[in-house]
């Protein structure tokens, strides 16, 4: 099961969500908003143009009610629902979708007509709103579902979730980078991660640095990048997978990295944040993300991996435990780096926090600036070494 799997349910009458977000009542659905980009013009296989979606979410529930809910938020993210015993010929399948009704009884449903890890797509349950016995959260954890959701109360998760599902097979690498606490160094780090990335992939057009932080003061001022241009998040709207190309295309560039900034305007909400990132997995593009403690969940739904930055402190230690209990975990897992000294040893502190210790760096200098200014040893570093490692493991499948 991956990281984003059910936990067992609380004992409390009324399980939380397995993202724990915060309750939506009947919210309505929302369809994707017409982009500022120009679609390009790509070939489409002639099935999908017969059937209009680039992707299909299948559905072997029982409920013609949730089924109906279901094929309204598919359709809201550019999908197309489809039966699971007649998935449409030639669409790629995202991701698998029933209601507990269908893991009961003798005929219980076989999750196996997709696409996704050891050939099988995600499996997602929707449930009415209410209780949701244990029994029925047991079957859901037998089952191997990614989320349990009831509707419509968890109607904007289930648009989250399609909407991360809803990528091209052939994708772009998306890595977020996150501090355990505050100023544990992620907006410098993510800025080294990035210029490493662009340098070892000898000037190619593929590594996207994107300020996700809302209330930071800028990955721009950061890097001193002075009024660079270019589209900014106050300039694109919410965006799909072939919007990706043209994306990145306008952003500026700096030292052969393409910045994603808020420069002087207002920051992205997390809608926007997702569906940004969602265009640019479209793409064969390497993405850095610095994101703070707002955008998080919305990031992280996207993310191919986390990299959290923590001080080996029992305050910076508790800290980022406490913000890893609260955020959902990419598939690909979550990679610690150490900055500085402290009580714990950085593979304890690893250990602890259920994550990859990568390597651990001293402070950086003050005058030094991410992106800019390289040096032989310390974050520098640890980047460049892990930008290799990146490269050497190419983009997810």
């Amino acid at each position: 099961m991956n990281a984003l799997a059910l936990a067992p349910p609380p004992p409390a009458a009324d399980p939380p969500n397995v993202a724990d977000p915060s309750a939506i009542a009947d919210p309505p659905a929302r369809r994707r908003g017409p982009s500022v980009f120009p679609v390009l013009d790509a070939p489409r296989p002639r099935s999908i143009e017969a059937h209009g979606a680039a992707a299909q979410v299948l559905w072997s529930g029982l409920s013609p009610a949730l089924r109906a809910q279901v094929a309204d938020h598919a359709d809201a993210v550019g999908a197309v629902l489809a039966d699971a015993d007649a998935p449409l010929p030639g669409v790629p399948v995202r991701a698998e979708v029933c209601d507990p009704a269908a893991l009961a009884g003798p005929g219980r449903h076989e999750h196996a007509h997709g696409l996704g890890e050891a050939g099988r797509a995600p499996l997602l349950i929707v449930a009415e709103d209410g209780e949701v016995t244990e029994d029925a959260w047991r079957r859901c954890l037998a089952a191997g579902a990614r989320h349990l959701l009831r509707l419509p109360r968890d109607s904007e998760d289930l648009l989250g979730a399609l909407t991360a599902l809803k990528r091209p097979s052939t994708r772009g690498l998306i890595v977020a980078v996150a501090g355990g606490s505050g100023g544990a160094g992620a907006s410098s780090t993510a800025a080294r991660l990035a210029g490493a990335l662009a340098r070892r992939s000898r000037g190619e057009d593929g590594t996207v640095l994107v300020d996700a932080d809302p209330l930071g003061g800028g990955l721009d001022e950061l890097v001193e990048a002075a009024a660079p241009g270019g589209i900014r998040w106050s300039d694109i709207g919410l965006l799909g997978p072939e919007d990706g190309p043209a994306l990145r295309e306008g952003l500026p560039e700096i030292d052969g990295v393409r910045l994603l900034a808020a420069q002087d305007g207002p920051t992205p909400t997390p809608d926007l944040a997702r569906s940004a990132l969602t265009a640019l997995a479209g793409t064969d593009a390497r993405v850095i993300v610095d994101i703070g403690t707002e955008l998080a969940a919305a990031v992280l739904e996207a993310a191919d991996r986390l990299l959290l930055i923590i001080r080996p402190t029992d305050h910076g230690v508790r800290s980022a435990a406490r913000r890893l209990d609260a955020w959902p975990r990419p598939h690909g897992g979550v990679g610690i780096i150490v900055r500085g000294g402290g009580a714990w040893s950085a593979r304890d502190a690893a250990e602890d926090l259920g994550g990859e210790l990568l390597g651990s760096f001293r402070d950086h200098p003050r005058t030094a600036v991410p992106l800019l200014d390289r040096r032989r040893g310390g974050a520098d570093r640890l980047c460049s070494r892990l930008a290799a490692e990146l490269l050497a493991e190419g983009a997810p499948s």
